[in-house]
């Protein structure tokens, strides 16, 4: 098993899906070599946070159990 291929099998048992998601993007996608380092980080601290705060909003809108989907565009 390669060293990559370890760390994303890490990442998932971590249950960070944001970081796993924006790794294998940035390890697929040539554009994200001409960035630094830390502009890489900082994708994939942004990333993981995203997704974690997304899933704390979907999990709290599940809970609310409200009787009408709608959005504010409907308004």
């Amino acid at each position: 098993m390669t060293s990559i291929q370890s760390t994303m099998d890490q990442l998932e048992q971590m249950k960070l899906y944001g970081f796993y998601d924006e790794l294998d993007r940035q390890l697929n996608n040539a554009d994200y070599q001409q960035m630094s380092f830390m502009e890489r980080v900082c994708l994939l601290v942004q990333q993981e946070y995203l997704a974690k705060k997304n899933k704390k909003l979907a999990n709290r809108l599940k809970q609310a159990d409200f009787r009408i989907n709608a959005c504010i565009e409907d308004i």
